[in-house]
C-alpha cells in the first residue's frame, strides 16, 4: 500500500488527471497504467507484486477524491493525506495534520476542528487563537438561519454550547454535549459516543441518505455503529448497507452480510448490486478484489425468485458469460460486444451511467 500510494502521489499522476480532467480510477487503464509500470521493473519487483501495487492504485484515488470532495469548499486543491494499511483515508489524523497547519487561514482550521475535535479540545484550540479572530468568529457565526452548509451550521453549535458552559459550574459543563449534524468529518469525532440513542439514531439515518453519493462516509457510519444498530439498520436499510461492502475494504464481509437479509431483499436490490459489480468493477477492471468470485458466490446464494427476475432483463447475458467462465474478450482494451455496453458506449460512458443509476435507485428507494 505504501508503494502504491507514493507512486499515486507523483507529479506525472496529477498530469494524466489534469489532461483527462477526470480523476485517475475512472480512467481507462491504458491511460495511465504505462506510469507505473516503468517504475515498478520486472528486474526489482516480482509479477505478483507489481500486479498488486497497481491493483491498490484505483481505490486510492477514490478514497483521496471523495477525502477532498468532503472538504472541497474551504481546502485547497492539492492537499497532504494520511492512509490507514486497509488502503482507506485515515481521516482524523489527516484533520489533526489539517489544524495544526499553519498554511492553512486560521478561520479554515478553526472550523476544521469544530467538525472533528470533542467540544473541549476545540476549547483548547479556542484559548490560542487572538482576541480579535475571536471575536470575528462570534459575530460571523451567529445563527444556523445564516448558513447553508452542516460544517458552518457546526461552528454555530459549537459557539453556542460554548457560550452556555462559560455560565455553568465546571461540574454541570459534563451534561452539556457538542451534538454536530452528520457529516462524513463529524462522524469521525468522538462526540458521538456521548450522544443517546435516539440522537445517534437520527444521525446514522441522515447519513445514509447522503452516503448515496459517497461511500466512504457510508463505511464511516457503519465503523461508528454498535453491532446492534449495524444489524438494524441492515434489515431497514438493506441495499444502502450492502452497496458499502462491495467498496474496498469491506468486500470480503459482503456475501456473508447478504446472507443474513436474503429474506427482505428486493429483486431491484439485487439486480443493482449485480451492476455494481459488473459495471463498475468487472468491466471497468478494477483488480483490487475478485469481483468475478464475488459475483458467483454472490448469485449461487441468492434465492431463486432473484435470479428468475434478473434472466429478464438486459445484464443477463454478460452476467452469465461471466458466471460461466466464457471468454467475451481477450483485453478489456479491446472491443467490447455492444450489447454488453448496457449504459453507455464506451467502458468509462457504461461505468458513470451506472454509477448514477445505482446511486440514483438508492435515493428513490429510502426508508
Amino acid at each position: 500500500m505504501r508503494i502504491a500510494l507514493a507512486l499515486y502521489l507523483e507529479p506525472e499522476v496529477f498530469d494524466v488527471e489534469l489532461r483527462y480532467d477526470t480523476p485517475l480510477h475512472l480512467l481507462p487503464e491504458n491511460k495511465w497504467q504505462h506510469l507505473f509500470a516503468r517504475k515498478l521493473p520486472r528486474s526489482e519487483y516480482p509479477e505478483k507484486l507489481r500486479l498488486e501495487i497497481i491493483a491498490a492504485i484505483r481505490p486510492i484515488s477514490f478514497e483521496i477524491i471523495q477525502f477532498w470532495v468532503d472538504h472541497r469548499v474551504f481546502l485547497p486543491d492539492t492537499l497532504y493525506v494520511y492512509f490507514k494499511l486497509d488502503g482507506t483515508v485515515n481521516r482524523m489524523r489527516t484533520a489533526k495534520f489539517l489544524i495544526c497547519s499553519e498554511s492553512l487561514d486560521p478561520e479554515t482550521r478553526f472550523v476544521l476542528a469544530c467538525q472533528y475535535l470533542p467540544s473541549e479540545d476545540t476549547d483548547e484550540f479556542w484559548q490560542e487563537l487572538p482576541p480579535s479572530f475571536q471575536t470575528y468568529i462570534f459575530q460571523k457565526y451567529k445563527s444556523e438561519r445564516l448558513f447553508a452548509t452542516p460544517h458552518e451550521k457546526n461552528v454555530v453549535r459549537w459557539k453556542e454550547l460554548f457560550l452556555r458552559k462559560q455560565k455553568l459550574r465546571p461540574v454541570d459543563n459534563r451534561e452539556l454535549l457538542f451534538k454536530p449534524i452528520g457529516t462524513a468529518m463529524t462522524l469521525c469525532n468522538p462526540a458521538l459516543d456521548s450522544l443517546g440513542p435516539d440522537d445517534r439514531h437520527s444521525m446514522f439515518v441522515d447519513v445514509l441518505r447522503a452516503s448515496a453519493w459517497n461511500i466512504p462516509m457510508g463505511r464511516l457510519c457503519l465503523y461508528r455503529m454498535n453491532a446492534r444498530e449495524r444489524e438494524s439498520f441492515l434489515r431497514s436499510h438493506p441495499y444502502q448497507v450492502l452497496r458499502i461492502f462491495l467498496f474496498c475494504p469491506l468486500q470480503p464481509c459482503f456475501v456473508e452480510t447478504a446472507n443474513g437479509v436474503w429474506d427482505i431483499i428486493s429483486n431491484d436490490c439485487f439486480l443493482f448490486l449485480l451492476h455494481i459489480m459488473i459495471c463498475q468493477k468487472i468491466l471497468s477492471e478494477w483488480n483490487d478484489f475478485d469481483y468475478v468470485l464475488l459475483l458467483k458466490q454472490f448469485w449461487w446464494q441468492s434465492p431463486q425468485r432473484c435470479r428468475d427476475y434478473v434472466a429478464e432483463t438486459r445484464i443477463y447475458e454478460i452476467l452469465s458469460r461471466i458466471i460461466e467462465d466464457q471468454v467475451f474478450c481477450t483485453s478489456l482494451r479491446s472491443c467490447i460486444p455492444p450489447q454488453y455496453l448496457i449504459h453507455g458506449r464506451t467502458l468509462f460512458e457504461n461505468a458513470e451511467q451506472c454509477v448514477r443509476m445505482t446511486n440514483l435507485y438508492e435515493v428513490i428507494n429510502r426508508n
